[in-house]
């Protein structure tokens, strides 16, 4: 009979058969178990043998993967992930014959700092510990009078908070705070990015509401000039004031006519610039939201759920801030309720607070780049009708250029090799940042810290080769100054041939088809069709180098008792799967591939079940 390799199965009769061919005994995943306490989450897999493995990270979207190498696991999953607000969910995969995954879907950034590993012995165990709760803070002077703070928060319930925070004295001369209007008109709508390059800003931040066709909807003073009143059919809402002697005030203001009227009863009389928002947040150091007052509550705008903040506020000794609290994913249902908000605030010092615009509006632009969406979110800015504009006459001193510098444009995907990166850091007028800059690093396919810092502007880490052959990148931040590099990861000659027998099946000739006039077909009972002749057997094929990657592209040639099948490429993880028509009787399928010896695949007879 002729040997094929079918793609399409005819009718067929599965029958429990499995049988193993492999050059050597793989490790074995016997178990996998988890435990969780306080911030941590410890993952534990059992195995047979001691293991070949690679913990490591990957981005857009954040996971964390524990990858064995030379193992296979049968019918393995892990039970319920805990609910730790850094995990959104777990799987395991075995891409290939011998490469075994446990993947766990991140709803925050994990550093590699705060995974660890440990192998322990009788039995043999890998142990990953992953924390789930930590919090990191990072402070850079932008100039001399302006500091940008940025603060993340992984863990609780909320999982992921990233909070901005441009912090200086509003009386300091060499500072401007503006209100930027889109397009320099009233009745558009521009990113607050543009805004930002337009005008040659330092820093920006979204202000207040706007009306989907453009234009704001509230409370609007340029130079002294009233540009829009409150909105009508709603009360006065919270405004923020800038005097002529850069006083700054807060409290629900009506426009009658070119004049403004507190309802607190506080002189407006020399605000030189106004931006409408609400609600209230901070009065004299304490909580005060006004969302009722201001219809800003369940009875009017309600805008009391989770979701992403911008807020204004002052402090005692007479600072102002400038804050965004933003989500991992988006600002529509992530971040903080008004009352989180208010609290933060306080916690950073604030005595006067209101909110501004928020949800899908929250942006924070620093030298023309937008730095407050969380790590996951993938949304295009929206176009706003009004910012704040912070402008400083004097220079910058936080990283904005950064230039990356990689020791070789190749490394061996073997597990060890290294390489080295050295980054510059640099401010605007090309000066080295001051000693103790810090330096972010995020990689795909390589080992690195998560971060540096600066000596004389300059850094250099070691880089290593994760067994990933391909692109591996290295994305390289300080500040919001950014830099990127490749390294290709090249897998090594083909080793060896892995094989592994699947099951086989019974080929059923098809029943007969009764001819036009003969006589009516005897009833099923009494058919008596053909005894199978063949069986579709799988085979699956690994190729793979000496560092245990799969190889794709090996052509494997194929032969069952010496005659040949065919010449099949092995795709893109290096894992063929062949699905072949054999003879019932025992045979033998022969497997070739470059210089290798050839590589024989018994396949035992296979008996029809009786009648």
């Amino acid at each position: 009979m002729p040997l094929k390799v079918r793609n399409v199965l005819r009718p067929f009769l599965l029958l429990a058969l499995l049988a193993w061919a492999l050059p050597a005994q793989a490790n074995e995943v016997t178990a996998l178990r988890h435990s969780s306490g306080p911030g941590k989450v410890r993952m534990v897999i059992d195995l047979s043998a001691p293991p070949v493995y690679q913990v490591y990270t990957r981005s857009s979207p954040d996971r964390l993967v524990v990858e064995l190498l030379d193992t296979e696991a049968t019918n393995l999953r892990p039970g319920t992930p805990p609910t730790a607000g850094v995990i959104a969910r777990w799987r395991v995969e075995q891409p290939t014959l011998r490469r075994f995954r446990w993947v766990v879907d991140l709803d925050a950034p994990l550093p590699p700092d705060r995974v660890k590993s440990m192998v322990l012995q009788d039995p043999h165990r890998l142990v990953v510990d992953l924390q789930t709760t930590w919090e990191e803070e990072r402070s850079l002077p932008l100039t001399e009078g302006v500091t940008w703070l940025r603060r993340e928060v992984v863990g609780g319930f909320r999982g992921y908070l990233l909070w901005n925070e441009l912090a200086f004295d509003p009386q300091d001369p060499h500072l401007r705070l503006d209100l930027g209007l889109a397009k320099d008109r009233l009745d558009a709508r521009e990113t607050v990015t543009a805004m930002a390059r337009r005008t040659g800003a330092l820093a920006a931040l979204n202000a207040g509401y706007f009306a989907s066709a453009g234009g704001p909807l509230g409370v609007v003073v340029r130079e002294g000039r009233v540009l829009a009143p409150h909105v009508s059919r709603r009360p006065p809402r919270t405004v923020l004031g800038l005097t002529r002697e850069r006083g700054v005030l807060f409290d629900q203001v009506a426009v009658h006519g070119e004049r403004l009227a507190s309802l607190g009863g506080q002189d407006w009389s020399e605000v030189v610039m106004a931006c409408g928002g609400g609600p209230r947040l901070l009065r004299a150091g304490r909580v005060a939201l006004t969302t009722n007052e201001e219809q800003l509550g369940p009875n009017g705008n309600n805008i009391t759920r989770v979701a992403g903040r911008t807020a204004v506020a002052t402090t005692a000794d007479g600072r102002m801030l400038l804050a965004t609290a933003s989500g991992y994913r988006d600002n529509h249902s992530q971040g903080m309720k008004l009352e989180e908000l208010a609290t933060t605030l306080l916690r950073r010092g604030a005595r006067e607070a209101m909110n501004m615009d928020g949800g899908g509006s929250v942006s924070m632009v620093l030298g023309g780049r937008k730095i407050s969406d969380g790590v996951g979110c993938r949304l295009a800015e929206r176009p706003v009708a009004t910012a704040l504009l912070l402008f400083d006459e004097r220079p910058t001193l936080h990283p904005e250029q950064v230039s990356l510098k990689l020791s070789t444009a190749r490394l061996p995907a073997d597990g060890r090799s290294e390489a080295r990166a050295v980054v510059h850091v640099r401010t605007a007028s090309g000066a080295p940042v001051a000693d103790g800059t810090p330096v972010e690093f995020q990689t795909e396919g390589l080992a690195a810290p998560a971060r540096a810092s600066t000596r004389e502007g300059k850094v250099e880490v070691p880089l290593t080769a994760l067994r990933l052959p391909g692109k591996a990148r290295l994305r390289v931040r300080s500040g919001y100054a950014e830099a990127s590099g490749e390294i290709v990861l090249q897998a090594g000659p083909l080793q060896r041939l892995v094989t592994r027998l699947g099951p086989g099946a019974l080929i059923l000739p098809a029943p007969p088809t009764p001819q036009t006039g003969s006589e009516p077909c005897q009833p099923e009972v009494q058919r008596v069709l053909p005894a199978p002749t063949s069986r579709t057997q799988t085979l699956e094929v690994l190729a793979e180098d000496g560092w245990h990657n799969g190889l794709p592209g090996v052509p494997v040639a194929v032969t069952v008792d010496g005659t040949g099948v065919g010449t099949f490429p092995t795709p893109s993880e290096g894992n063929l799967q062949l699905r072949l028509e054999l003879p019932l009787e025992a045979c033998q399928v022969t497997l070739q591939a470059g210089d290798l010896d050839p590589v024989t695949v018994p396949v035992p007879a296979l008996v029809p079940p009786q009648p």
